[in-house]
């Protein structure tokens, strides 16, 4: 009886032993491809000449307003705005009011917007 006591107690044992190494090499795998991940530091150039096409050229921005996830631009003639691409190019409840078009670009609004800044000042000076 106590060998057959013993016996099952190793097994229990193995058992256990073997499902924490199963879990242990899960937990490895699950971080290695988190920790790999891409993170996007700055948008492609052709993606903001792309959105600055979008909103009519950079001569019809007259005016710009990041607020977090959303874009706001005002724009010198609103009808230059394409907004079927706008909306192609992954904007989200677009809102027009006179010559204001505001937006979200998610998940990385704020590099649009520092881009996007960086080009205003340039074509200013």
């Amino acid at each position: 009886m106590f060998g057959q006591l013993t016996g099952l107690m190793l097994g229990i044992f193995q058992y256990l032993l073997g499902l924490l190494i199963i879990l242990g090499v899960v937990s490895v795998v699950i971080l290695i491809v988190r920790s790999r991940k891409k993170t996007v530091s700055r948008i492609p150039d052709e993606r903001i000449d792309q959105l600055i096409a979008i909103l009519g050229g950079i001569d019809n921005i007259s005016g710009f307003q990041p607020t977090g996830s959303r874009l706001k631009f005002e724009l010198v003639h609103i009808k230059k705005c394409d907004f079927e691409d706008l909306k192609s190019f992954g904007a989200n409840g677009i809102f027009v009011s006179g010559k204001f078009v505001k937006f979200m670009l998610t998940p990385h609004a704020d590099l649009y917007a520092n881009e996007i800044q960086k080009r205003m000042k340039e074509h200013a000076s």
